[in-house]
C-alpha cells in the first residue's frame, strides 16, 4: 500500500492519525498485541519530518519506507539480485524488473518516441554493451559538464527513489566496463 504524503499532510491531523490507524488495521490479518499507540506516532513522524527518506520495522514484518513524496506499507521487501548482462549484437535484452533493452542500428535519427532512447556514433563506443545494476563508485561524465559526478548524486538530484535505484540499468559499452575495480566512470 502506498500513501501520496502531499494529500495526507492536506488533511487535518487527526484525521492523519487516524488514516494510519486504518491502515494498519487493515494490514495487519490479526493485530500483533506488541503494535501500540507509538507505532502510529514513528510512522507518523516518518510521514511528517522533512528528511526526503527513512524506513521503520513494525511488528511481524511490516515496512514503512519515506521515499521523496510517498510512504509505502509493506511486508516482504524484495531484494532484487544484482544482474550483469552482455549485448554484443543487434537485438533485446529482457530486464529483471521485467522492462527491457533494445539495440539497433540505425542511418537515422527516429521520430521522437516516448520511450527513453540514447544514440551513439559506432566510433565512439565498443561493444559488446555491458548492461549490469549500479555498483560502489559508479561515475558518470555527462555532455556538457567538466568532470564526473556519481551515479548516486544524479540519482539523488533526480529524486529517483530508493527502491528504484537498483532496478535501474546501468549501461556502459566494452572500454568502460574494462577499468580497474573501485572506479568506473561512465561517460554519456
Amino acid at each position: 500500500m502506498t500513501i501520496d504524503i502531499s494529500a495526507f499532510l492536506e488533511m487535518p491531523m487527526p484525521l492523519q492519525r487516524r488514516g494510519i490507524q486504518l491502515i494498519l488495521n487493515y494490514l495487519y490479518n490479526q493485530r500483533p498485541s506488541s503494535l501500540s499507540a507509538i507505532h502510529i506516532d514513528h510512522v507518523y513522524s516518518i510521514i511528517c519530518r522533512a528528511n526526503p527518506s527513512g524506513k521503520l520495522d513494525l511488528p511481524n514484518g511490516l515496512k514503512v519506507i519515506r521515499s521523496y513524496y510517498h510512504c509505502h506499507f509493506q511486508f516482504e521487501l524484495k531484494k532484487l539480485q544484482k544482474f550483469r548482462f552482455e549485448l554484443a549484437q543487434p537485438g533485446t535484452l529482457s530486464l529483471p524488473d521485467g522492462g527491457s533493452i533494445k539495440l539497433e542500428y540505425t542511418d537515422r535519427l527516429p521520430a521522437l518516441s516516448k520511450e527513453c532512447c540514447a544514440f551513439f556514433n559506432p566510433g565512439d563506443v565498443e561493444l559488446p554493451f555491458m548492461i549490469r545494476s549500479r555498483e560502489k563508485g559508479d561515475k558518470m561524465s555527462l555532455k556538457g559538464m567538466s568532470g564526473s559526478k556519481k551515479l548516486k548524486d544524479i540519482f539523488i538530484d533526480s529524486k529517483v527513489p530508493l527502491d528504484l535505484r537498483d532496478r535501474w540499468p546501468v549501461v556502459v559499452d566494452g572500454k568502460v566496463d574494462t577499468l580497474a575495480a573501485g572506479f568506473k566512470e561512465i561517460s554519456t
